[in-house]
This record gives structure tokens, C-alpha cells and sequence, in this order.
């Protein structure tokens, strides 16, 4: 009877996510899964087809653009069906790991303990409340059946049972690649069972791991670009600090799970951004060794407890950095689902304590579970704003330059350029390897019309795009428009070739071209100028342009053309050009 409470408390919990506004902007990856996808506005054989062979914000998940193609089918891009969706399987995932721990203890006091926990972690906010993590709730959802149906089937599962649980590990593996540890943790049911681990144990498990093998084989694909990005990262991982990086990944979930205080929506990768590692670094493999001797040293429950911790190990195995991919060393959502072997232990823990032991362990967990649902109840309304998300972030770690780009591009956005510039800045002092925040504060500091203090930030920016490859054809455009309102034309030509050379120019480009070889009296080259802007986007402004640039070489025929096509337009858009003057240009050159 406990179960359906705990249900109707995480509902209540993460209602907030719920009643969200809409999806997170850019640079949440929402736009690349949801809003501005394509590929799910239409259930049919084309898109299909898609989803089985492109990834989305660089992640090979079929299965989840199936269910985000019904969802639009449903409600469109209305953000409470997707959060309701979430929140939904979060339910079916608590329960599914009640029943799970129950059948493996025995325990349904135990079982309710850790199911209770498991719904109002804030470890879990991150991947309910935003809709981009809808691959953690959906594959752990597969995962969790695929595990209850396995063991259900006793130690000696039927062929049909296998099937069954090969498909659902198959939807698991589509719905997000983590789900590619399925076969260890179903090897790791049967030793823990005590099956005999030879013959037909390991045979069944064969297609499973034929399975993960062709997953971890897509993933490496789409996710190798990360890997190169990582630069100087990966050379690092050959010190002694690769060690510590993995010994701190390890640890950090452990952490998180006992004392949720650093929640975060990134937890940055030091390798990247800072110089050395703080002393506590140093101190995690001594902490996870003494774990293990103490582990070792309890005969009586070591196999339980290899098991938990070893279904933790084994779960959170594909996201711990082994070779750094991004720029994040660890992410709450990462542990949904490898957490359950830690809640397992806390089931067999109280299964097994005497009756006076578990009346502390229920106080104590209970009162954890009312601490941790407080927290998860402010964190969720995060997740309806990315300007507090970026505070959040900058909250928990003050010196990672990124958390200040996130906050001052949401002021950005919202034409407060004084306070973006103010963030802008403060992250260049914490970072100088940093061009994004270089370039934001250029770009705050020409919608100030403080051209001249703008420049060198785009330098920077510039310099700083190159170490990694990126020739930053963004900044060399923002030079361009400076250098344009400074009148400074052969420094317009230049940041604009320096655009072409990495980038097709845009209709824009094109126009600031024509407009600096105008002024530089190259009429024949400000003529192709205008000619490709309006081939890319036939305005009426470019129609107006090119009848100027006609009319400038004599060309009185195809300025005729021109000035017909202009009274096409309709009257609103003719108002806000000088018309007469065109008339008249025309017909003194009649």
C-alpha cells in the first residue's frame, strides 16, 4: 500500500516540470530533439528511415524520436505533454525497481525504502524535468522490465523469456546506447543467484552482447568528433590525473547519492579548464580502495554487496570519461538508473538488519526522503528557465567561464546587454581559453555601439577558435558589421573573405560586400554582390540596390526591370524605400 503513495509524491514533486512554459532554448539541446526537429512532425517511412540513420544532439536514439513523433502527433510542441510523459515513466521506473529489488531480496520494507528514495532524489530532477533527458527515464524504463522479466524467469530462464528480454534490451539500447551494459548486469543476476556460471549461462547471453556490440560501435561513431574536440584533454589522460579523473567520477555519484548539496545542470571537466587539480583529487582513490577492503573484509554479505556495487560500476561504466568526451566530467542523469545497485544494497541492508535496526534505518531514510523531496521540489522549477539554470550552475562551481557565457547569453537574448556584458567580462578574467565569452562581450559591446572596445574581444575570440580548429567565421562577421559602421570598407572586404573561407556568405554578407565595393568604386563587383544576396533572398531591398548599381554602369534596360519588379511589392514594403528618387534617376537617364 506504500507504493501508490510514494507514486502520488513524486507527482507531486516534479508537478512543476509539468507546468513549464515550454521547451529550453538553445543551446539546451530541447531544440534539436523537439522543437525544431523535422523528423518527428510526420510518422511516415521517410522518417523512419531517419531516425535509424542520424543521430540527434549527437546521439544515436531511434526509439526515443519514435516516442517524440507520437507525442507530436498528440499535443504538438505543447511542453506539458512531454514533461507529463516524463514524470509518467519516472513512476513506472520507481515502481518497476520496487518490484525488482523485492524479487531480488525479498525485502517489501526494504524495497519500499529504496523505491521512495529513488523517486525524490534530486539526483533523478535532471533527467524528469528536462525533456532532452527523455533517453534516461526511457531506457532505464526497458532496462528495469527487461530485468524484472529475466528474473522472473528463475535460473534457468525459457527461450520465450529470453526472447522477450532481448527485445526489450534491443528498445533500451535504441532508446539511449547506455543501455548497452544490460548483458554484464544480467550475468551479474545470475552469479549473485548462484547460478553456475559456464555452459547455457553464458551462451543465452551471446546475442545480448552481439547487440551491445553493435551499439557501442554506432555511439563511437557519433561521438568521436567530441573526442577529437577534446585537444590537449586526452593528453593528460596519460598522466597519473586520467587515474584520478576516473577515481572521481566513481566517487562523485557515490557523493551525490548520500548528500545532494552540488546539484548542477554541468559538472565541468577540469582538464579542460583548469591548471591543476584541487587536493580532493587525490583523496578519492584511497576512498574507493577503503570501500573495497571493507567490502572484502564482510564475508558474510560480500556477495550482495559485490553485487550492488558491482551493478553500479557496471551501469555507470559507458559515462565515466574513460577517454574525455565534452566538456563534462559527470552529470546527474547519469546515475538514474546505475543507482539502482546502491539502492539495492540499502534493501538488502534492511532485509537483513534486526527488527530494532530497522526502525533506525526507516527514521533515517525517511527522513532523507523528506529532506531530498524539498530539494527536488525547488530544482525542478529550475528547469523552466535557463537564466536561473545558468545561475545555478555558476552557483556551484564560480570559477567555470561556460556557467558565465550561459547566464550572460540569456540576458543576451533578452536585449539587457549591460548585464550581459557584465557576465561576459567576468568570464574572460576567470577563462582566457574561452572564446565564446570573448566573443559575447564583442557582440554586447556593439549592441552598446562601442565599436572600438569591441574589437580586440573578437580578436581574442578569433585566436582562441583557432587553437581548436574553428575558424570563427561568427566573430569575423561581427568584424565586418563593425568595420562597416566604422566606414572602413577594406576592412569590411577583408573580415568577409575571412567569412567565405569558412562559411557560404549569407544574403547579409553579401549586401555588406556590395556596400563596401560600392564605396570603394568596384560598381562591376558590388553588382555580382547584389545580384548573389538577392539569389539567396529576393527582397525588395536588393531589388532597389541592384537598380542603383544598374543605373551607376549605364544599364538603363535591367534598372527598368528592376524598378517594375520594386512596384510589384506590396505598398508597405514600397513605403520604406525612397521610390522617387529611383523614378527620377530613371528618367534623367531615359
Amino acid at each position: 500500500m506504500a507504493l501508490p503513495l510514494i507514486l502520488l509524491l513524486a507527482v507531486a514533486i516534479y508537478a512543476g516540470s509539468v507546468r513549464h512554459n515550454g521547451l529550453l532554448p538553445h543551446g539546451w539541446d530541447d531544440h534539436l530533439n523537439i522543437s525544431e526537429n523535422a523528423d518527428i512532425r510526420a510518422l511516415s517511412l521517410d522518417n523512419v528511415h531517419l531516425w535509424f540513420t542520424s543521430t540527434y544532439a549527437k546521439m544515436y536514439c531511434p526509439v526515443k524520436m519514435a516516442v517524440h513523433s507520437a507525442e507530436y502527433a498528440l499535443w504538438g510542441l505543447q511542453p506539458t505533454g512531454y514533461h507529463a510523459v516524463s514524470l509518467g515513466l519516472h513512476c513506472a521506473c520507481t515502481a518497476l525497481l520496487f518490484a525488482l529489488l523485492l524479487g531480488l531480496t525479498g525485502s517489501r520494507g526494504g524495497a519500499c525504502l529504496a523505491a521512495l528514495l529513488f523517486a525524490v532524489h534530486p539526483i533523478a530532477v535532471e533527467s524528469v524535468a528536462w525533456a532532452s533527458a527523455r533517453g534516461d527515464v526511457l531506457y532505464a524504463f526497458f532496462y528495469l522490465v527487461a530485468l524484472l522479466t529475466y528474473v522472473k524467469g528463475g535460473l534457468c530462464p525459457s527461450v520465450r523469456r529470453l526472447a522477450a528480454v532481448l527485445l526489450l534490451f534491443v528498445l533500451a539500447a535504441l532508446s539511449k546506447p547506455s543501455a548497452v551494459t544490460l548483458p554484464a548486469a544480467l550475468l551479474l543476476v545470475d552469479w549473485y543467484r548462484g547460478r553456475r556460471m559456464a555452459g547455457r549461462a553464458i551462451v543465452e547471453k551471446l546475442p545480448f552482447f552481439a547487440v551491445s556490440a553493435a551499439v557501442v560501435t554506432v555511439a563511437i561513431a557519433t561521438r568521436s568528433s567530441d573526442v577529437v574536440d577534446a585537444g590537449y584533454a586526452l593528453a593528460k589522460y596519460k598522466t597519473v590525473e586520467g587515474y584520478l579523473y576516473l577515481a572521481y567520477a566513481l566517487a562523485f555519484y557515490l557523493v551525490q547519492l548520500a548528500a545532494p548539496v552540488r546539484q548542477s545542470t554541468l559538472h565541468p571537466h577540469l582538464a579542460y579548464y583548469n591548471g591543476g587539480l584541487p587536493t580532493e583529487y587525490y583523496l578519492y582513490p584511497l576512498a574507493l580502495l577503503a570501500v573495497g577492503v571493507l567490502v572484502w573484509r564482510c564475508r558474510a554479505h560480500r556477495r550482495a554487496l559485490l553485487f550492488g556495487l558491482g551493478f553500479y560500476l557496471v551501469a555507470i561504466s559507458p559515462t565515466l570519461q574513460v577517454v574525455p568526451v565534452g566538456v563534462s566530467i559527470a552529470a546527474d542523469r547519469y546515475a538514474y538508473l546505475p543507482c539502482a545497485g546502491l539502492y539495492f544494497l540499502l534493501a538488502y541492508g534492511f532485509g537483513q538488519a534486526p527488527a530494532k535496526a530497522k526502525r533506525w534505518l526507516a527514521t533515517i531514510a525517511l527522513c532523507a526522503a523528506a529532506a531530498f523531496s524539498y530539494r527536488s521540489y525547488g530544482l525542478t522549477w529550475l528547469w523552466g528557465s535557463p537564466l536561473k539554470l545558468g545561475e545555478q550552475l555558476l552557483s556551484s562551481y564560480p570559477a567555470y567561464s561556460n556557467g558565465y557565457f550561459f547566464v550572460g547569453q540569456e540576458y543576451n537574448l533578452a536585449k539587457d546587454y549591460r548585464r550581459a556584458l557584465e557576465y561576459a567580462l567576468r568570464g574572460t578574467r576567470v577563462e582566457c581559453r574561452n572564446y565564446s565569452v570573448f566573443q559575447l562581450a564583442g557582440e554586447c559591446l556593439i549592441h552598446l555601439k562601442q565599436y572600438d572596445k569591441a574589437l580586440p574581444y573578437f580578436d581574442v575570440a578569433i585566436a582562441g577558435a583557432r587553437q581548436w580548429g574553428n575558424r570563427n567565421p561568427e566573430a569575423w562577421t561581427a568584424k565586418a558589421y563593425v568595420a562597416l559602421a566604422q566606414q572602413r570598407y577594406a576592412d569590411v572586404l577583408t573580415a568577409l573573405d575571412s567569412v567565405a573561407a569558412a562559411a557560404p556568405l549569407t544574403a547579409q554578407g553579401y549586401e555588406w560586400r556590395y556596400t563596401a565595393k560600392y564605396y570603394l568604386d568596384d560598381c562591376e563587383g558590388a553588382l555580382r554582390d547584389i545580384s548573389a544576396a538577392l539569389q539567396l533572398e529576393p527582397a525588395g531591398l536588393h531589388y532597389y540596390n541592384r537598380a542603383n548599381m544598374y543605373l551607376e554602369l549605364r544599364r538603363l534596360p535591367e534598372a527598368r526591370q528592376d524598378y517594375q519588379r520594386l512596384l510589384a511589392l506590396p505598398l508597405e514594403e514600397r513605403e520604406q524605400l525612397d521610390m522617387p528618387a529611383l523614378a527620377g534617376r530613371l528618367e534623367e537617364g531615359r
